[in-house]
Formats: C-alpha cells, structure tokens, sequence
C-alpha cells in the first residue's frame, strides 16, 4: 500500500480531507478492496493509540495499575475498560457502513459503466453488416412435459440441425440463414425486410409477409434475445439482465495478435425471461464483437448452450437478402457438385 493511501486514510480519520482528496479515496475503495482493509487497520490502530494515551494519563488510578505492564491488550479489551467504549465501537460501526456504502458504490459504478460499454457495442452491431457461425455446445430437454404441439407443427419435417449454421444479418429485418441438412444441402430461411421466406433445397420457396414467420427456426426470438436481431437483444439485456465486467481466461478466446479482449456477462434477473446468461467477449479498442454465448437459451422444448461467433463484415448488396437470390445460390451449388479436383 503506498505512502498517498495511507495519508488520505489518516486524513479521512482526521476529518481534514478536502473535497478532491474525499473524491479520490473513494475511487482508491472502488478500485482496490485491500484499501478497506487498510482503511479498518488504520482506523483500529488510531483508536486503540488515542485509549492508550488516555490510559499512560491515569497511570496513578488504581485501574491503571491492575494493567500488566508487558501484556499487549486487545483493542476490544482497551474498548470495555474505558468510559470512551461507546465512542470506539461507534467509529467501528460507522466504518462498517462506510464499507457497506463503498461496496455499493462499487457495484452502481461498476453496473453503469458496463452499461455504457454495452452502449458502445450496440452502436458498432448497428453499423456494419455480420456474418456469425453458430455452434451449438450442448442441448438439454426440457424436464417439463410439452404440451400437443399446433398439428401444423406437428407435420412439419425435422428442422436442419442449427450447429455449424451461418447466420448473415443486417439491421433488424434483414438476415439470412443457412443451414445444412443430413445430407450436406442447404435450408435457407430468411428476410429482406418486406417478406420473410425459406427456401428448401430442391428450391421450393415459401414468402410470407409476416416478416417473424420463419423467426421459430432461429432460437432467442421466444424470449426477446433474437440471434437475427441482436442488437435488439443487446439492448433488452440492459433492461432484463444485471451487467458486469469479468476476467477472462486464456482458455475463453484464442488470439494470435496483440489484441486486447473484455469479457462483458449479463445475468438473467429474477422472472424474467430468456437464457440464464450471456456472455460477450469483445475488442476493447473498437468495439467489435468477437462472440456471444448464450447459456440455457430456450428453444422450443430445449435449453441450448450456443456460441455465437462474427467471422466476417461483408457488405452485402440488396438483393443478397432476397428468396430468388439465395435459391439462384443453391441451383448453382447443385449444378456444380463437388469433385475430386476441387477437394482440398
């Protein structure tokens, strides 16, 4: 602890702090909770020193001589043989509060500026279009038993599996998904924002102008966090979420530059909906956002732990959005197949 800390804490106990040195010994409590400690160490030991001063100007007192000379007497005991107890526990007692109020102070402090940084990442989301891989770590069923599911739903065929799909987006009504199904061809649901549609891989299309119609393939929209819209997600986590900065480990993010990374979680309040918690890692320079995770997220009668990873900032032209240009994509994949001369 430095020679400044304990001078503004001598200060403080003093009462001959001005209002900038106030100032700068709460943000040194914020910081660094050795400080409160320090801070009860020195306060304890000013206090024990004004009682044992007290106690050398009765020396001649009967009290004062019951004293053993060569004993080291606790604070509490100095406390109980004095007249001044009152006084001592109540500095105890006050410094137990300024604690309790620096802790709060910490955790507002704390919870605003992710806040603020969450701001910043919302803002850089909305700028650029995004590419995402998303990978699903585990499913987990629902222990509740489900209800009959809607006969249309019921007759509908096995959904692609999600893990390993690419996720194209672009504002809140543009995104387009693309998965592959047991046999390696690819199930494109999608919105340009005038008409949501899916086109299969024999290149049937369906259009709707519900622009939310093909939204139950893509988890998150049951519950407000949608993976097609994440900055309205981002946003509802300010609301529904309590935000916090965390340490990340080596084991969260592999890098093979000089990058800086933060790791920004958001824990699901009580009920509310949603998944449990979600997980940022971003670049604390730019902004940009290297993955979200999403811990129990629900989808249908499943909790999944995903991972949803950027690999890419395309600018993708209009029409890229569109059924006709995502169904002339799978035609031309069918008509050239893969072959041994173009297999890594």
């Amino acid at each position: 602890m430095t020679s400044s800390i304990d001078a503004l804490i001598h200060g403080y106990l003093d009462q001959s702090l001005s209002d900038e040195q106030w100032y700068q010994l709460q943000r040194c409590l914020a910081d660094d909770s050795a400080v409160a400690n320090r801070l009860v160490e020195i306060a304890l030991l000013h206090d024990s020193m004004h009682h044992a001063f007290s106690l050398s100007n009765l020396s001649n007192s009967v009290f004062a001589a019951s004293i053993p000379q060569n004993e080291k007497m606790s604070v509490r005991a100095i406390f109980e043989s004095m007249s001044g107890l009152r006084m001592g526990w109540s500095m105890v007692a006050g410094l137990a509060l300024l604690i309790i109020g620096f802790a709060w102070f910490t955790s507002t402090q704390s919870s605003a500026s992710a806040v603020r940084e969450l701001d910043r990442l919302i803002e850089q989301v909305r700028r650029h279009d995004r590419t995402y891989e998303i990978t699903v770590e585990r499913v987990v069923d629902s222990p509740e038993p489900r209800k009959n599911p809607p006969l249309a739903e019921s007759l509908r065929p096995p959904k692609p599996p999600l893990d390993g799909a690419i996720l194209h987006v672009r504002d809140e009504n543009h995104f387009v998904l693309i998965r592959k199904t047991t046999l390696g061809q690819s199930f494109v649901t999608g919105s340009n924002g005038v008409t949501s549609w899916a086109v299969r891989p024999d290149g049937e299309m369906k259009v709707s102008t519900r622009l939310d119609e093909f939204n139950r393939d893509v988890p998150g929209h049951e519950s407000g966090i949608p993976l097609t819209n994440l900055f309205l997600g981002l946003e509802n986590l300010k609301r529904d979420y309590q935000l916090q900065f965390s340490s990340l480990g080596p084991e969260e993010i592999e890098s093979t530059h000089d990058q800086q990374y933060r790791l920004l979680i958001a824990t699901k309040k009580p009920k509310q909906r949603g998944p449990q918690r979600v997980e940022i890692v971003y670049e604390a320079e730019t902004g940009r956002i290297v993955y979200v995770r999403f811990v129990q997220m629900p989808y249908g009668p499943q909790r999944l732990d995903l991972r949803l990873t950027q690999i890419a900032e395309p600018a993708f032209e209009e029409a890229f959005f569109d059924p006709a240009y995502q169904n002339n994509l799978i035609r031309q994949s069918r008509s050239n197949p893969p072959t041994t001369e173009n297999i890594p």
